[in-house]
């Protein structure tokens, strides 16, 4: 028994999908968006004690193109960013047709960027990088430009 839970195990691994390590640069967003009008969005879910954490709503109240996040921490420290953009619906239901959606995040702490596309359901062209460089990188939106936006337009730290 303790044989066949390796062998599952070993499986999983190596069935996973590989993230390709790559210089933010190299991405290419499936959902490209152009700087447009954007309302300050309150109560960011997932917030830590002492967290504070600012959005930016991109397209009509009813119908979101882009939600940029980003969470600071009490020393007003940038914890975390997000970008998506794109189809923004749920999952569900898991037949709908969807459109192509880009998710761009940042873990600074953790000093690792995640960035992936999905394309029909299916998740294509991801990678990860280091933090520094996605928040400096045009290639992402640009994050740096977003958080000056979300300093200025939402009172952010």
């Amino acid at each position: 028994m303790r044989c066949f839970r390796f062998v599952t195990l070993v499986a999983m691994l190596v069935a996973r999908p590989v993230v390709a390590q790559l210089a933010p640069s190299h991405f290419v967003p499936a959902v490209e968006f152009r700087d447009t009008v954007a309302s300050c969005a309150q109560g960011v879910a997932n917030l830590s004690p002492g967290e504070r954490g600012y959005s930016l709503r991109f397209g009509d109240a009813d119908s979101a193109q882009r939600v940029v996040t980003a969470v600071w921490g009490s020393n007003g420290k940038l914890l975390r960013y997000s970008d998506t953009r794109g189809d923004l619906r749920p999952p569900f239901p898991a037949d709908a047709r969807r459109n192509p959606r880009t998710t761009i995040t940042i873990d600074v702490p953790k000093h690792v960027a995640l960035m992936y596309n999905d394309v029909e359901g299916q998740q294509q062209g991801s990678a990860a990088s280091d933090a520094e460089g996605a928040i400096e990188s045009d290639n992402l939106g640009p994050p740096r430009q977003m958080l000056e936006r979300l300093r200025r337009q939402c009172g952010a730290p």
